[in-house]
């Protein structure tokens, strides 16, 4: 773990430095020949890939620069219709303005926003103060995109991006065929995959989204192992996708969600007042429960870890935290069952048909004894081992 956020810092640390280097040789306000001149090779060769942009792999930096100058402001506009709101906001604010304050947008909004070729870093030399500004064929492009009903589109790709990451947050992983049955269901007949597509992956390239792209399908930011998720919704064929609604969606969107059931509410309730915590450590602690227990975490491993990290005074304050934790793990909506929880999966299904056992059975199973799920095994042997 340290070694993954050390190398986070260095990436931080190179990003900078690219900024800082490009904003030298950037005056605002500036036309786009200008800013690309600035920026280095690699990344005008970055640009034209992200333009579909041939035949100029053999060009010079200087030649390359001048080259894309001419043929981006004609692509731009294309992508200004797969916008969503907040960064159809940041541009309706930089085509306004002449510069806003670099401190203003995050180091990756500042990437996205460069190697698209929509806003650079720049000095205001009066000041020598470092800026954002967008050039001004850009500028004109986006006003013109603006008299072509852009903020209707957006909004509906906003709508799009958003039930989307609400779908990844109760399924977890969903391949590009179900997504798209569950889009046309939801939308329509007119619906559009490819523009949907396109969509997706325009608005993942600032790493904003909470969900990301899979070999076949597209995953929740919060999934550990896409192929272990895959093996374990493999294995309920006959359980269908939980029938949420769209609000439901749309209320699931942000990265930061938890479904607040009763049992997580009586369990946080609960360590508010043994341990009280602030309500940022609350939704943290719920964040962390929701997490482990939608990624398939056993429940010896769950009860085992939460116990190391509160301590538990007495024998009656630990049996009081075991049922309301063992109550969240019942409660939570669980993606190897594809939004149902186990509860409702034991409901669904016998345990004879896919070995799910009865938790209040299962704390009185001693690791010998028969499996409660009625395989023949012992306990250690079967169920035990998850």
């Amino acid at each position: 773990m340290e070694a993954l956020i050390e190398e986070e810092r260095q990436q931080i640390k190179l990003e900078k430095r690219r900024q800082l280097k490009i904003a030298r040789n950037i005056s605002a306000p500036c036309s786009l020949q200008e800013a690309l001149r600035a920026v280095p090779k690699t990344q005008l060769d970055l640009m034209r890939r992200l333009f579909n942009i041939s035949g100029l792999s053999q060009l010079k930096k200087a030649e390359l620069a001048d080259e894309l100058s001419k043929r981006i402001p004609s692509e731009l506009i294309d992508r200004f219709f797969l916008l969503n709101e907040e960064n159809y906001k940041l541009l309706r604010k930089l085509s306004r303005n002449e510069f806003i304050a670099a401190a203003e947008l995050s180091l990756e909004k500042l990437a996205f926003l460069s190697d698209f070729s929509i806003a650079f870093p720049a000095f205001r030399k009066a000041k020598a103060e470092l800026v954002i500004t967008m050039p001004e064929e850009v500028r004109h492009v986006f006003q013109q995109a603006e008299k072509n009903n852009l903020q209707a589109t957006v909004k509906r790709n906003t709508d799009y991006l958003n039930v989307t990451a609400g779908m990844l947050y109760y399924y977890g992983y969903l391949p590009n065929d179900t997504l798209y049955d569950m889009m046309t269901g939801m939308y329509g007949e007119t619906f559009d995959m490819i523009e949907y597509m396109d969509i997706l992956f325009f608005n993942i390239a600032e790493m904003d989204m909470p969900f990301i792209p899979a070999d076949d399908g597209w995953l929740h930011c919060r999934v550990f192992g896409s192929e272990h998720l895959k093996e374990e919704q493999a294995m309920y064929p006959e359980v269908d996708y939980y029938p949420f609604t769209k609000e439901q969606f749309l209320q699931a969107a942000d990265d930061q969600f938890v479904e607040y059931t009763p049992a997580m509410k009586k369990l946080l309730a609960f360590l508010q007042e043994g341990y009280h915590l602030s309500n940022e450590d609350l939704h943290e602690e719920a964040l962390d429960f929701d997490t482990r227990i939608k990624n398939d975490i056993s429940w010896d491993e769950l009860i085992t870890s939460a116990k190391e990290e509160f301590e538990l005074p007495t024998a009656p304050i630990g049996e009081l935290f075991t049922n309301h934790l063992m109550d969240v793990f019942m409660n939570t909506r669980q993606w190897k069952f594809k939004g149902y929880t186990q509860n409702e999966v034991n409901r669904l299904s016998t345990p004879e048909e896919h070995n799910v056992i009865d938790m209040q059975s299962y704390r009185k199973v001693r690791r010998n004894a028969p499996c409660p799920c009625g395989s023949g095994k012992k306990y250690k042997k079967c169920c035990g081992r998850k």
